[in-house]
């Protein structure tokens, strides 16, 4: 599908990239494929040819390639990451991708591209990139996260769950329900006995349990 089978750096300028370990690996509704690349600190994206039914043309969506704590509200590609190891995906009715969460486990912070903006921009929704354990029920972004590994979108609600690994959490990240404060949310401690690796289904039962 993707990539040559080997653990070699990726070349951006070269049709058969190299990939050698991608991580998060999410397919829109349109078939695209969205992954992250840890070891080098990016966002990948490999677009669905539907007439051949191959993926192709790899882009990078965010990071740098360089391990950093990158700037908000700017060009996601020209802000760093730092070993992001998961993505969610948020799609309109149509199946458009329209936002993308990212793990930025490095910099203990969730992060959030706008796929609908020229040039893509993103911005930190939750983690004030220094690594502890803070911010229940407070501002997401003044919150400190501890290594966070995975996280999932809840359509449903708008909400966004998230393992923060480290701390032994799965915290929630509630969208706003002021219209002044789009991008403000805060924390509040659903579980504090997990396993350190919180499975994906593991957190799926969470959140069917407290979004009911």
């Amino acid at each position: 599908m993707v990539g040559k089978g080997d653990n070699t750096q990726f070349t951006v300028n070269v049709g058969g990239m190299h990939i050698g370990t991608p991580s998060g690996v999410v397919q829109s509704k349109n078939g695209d494929l969205y992954f992250t690349e840890p070891n080098q600190h990016v966002v990948l994206k490999a677009v669905y040819d539907k007439d051949e039914g191959t993926w192709s043309n790899v882009v990078i969506v965010a990071g740098t390639g360089d391990p950093d704590m990158g700037d908000d509200n700017t060009d996601a590609t020209l802000s760093a990451l730092k070993t992001p190891v998961h993505l969610s995906l948020i799609e309109d009715d149509a199946g458009e991708v329209i936002a993308l969460i990212i793990v930025d486990r490095g910099n203990h912070r969730i992060r959030k591209v706008d796929m609908t903006s020229t040039p893509k921009i993103i911005t930190t929704i939750a983690g004030n990139g220094q690594q502890g354990d803070s911010g229940d029920s407070e501002l997401a972004t003044s919150a400190k996260l501890n290594n966070p590994n995975y996280a999932y979108y809840d359509k449903s609600s708008g909400d966004i769950f998230v393992a923060d690994m480290q701390n032994h959490k799965i915290r929630r990240i509630f969208k706003s329900d002021t219209p002044l404060r789009p991008l403000r949310a805060r924390f509040v401690q659903v579980s504090t006995r997990l396993a350190m690796v919180v499975r994906p289904l593991m957190l799926a039962l969470v959140i069917q349990h407290f979004s009911q």
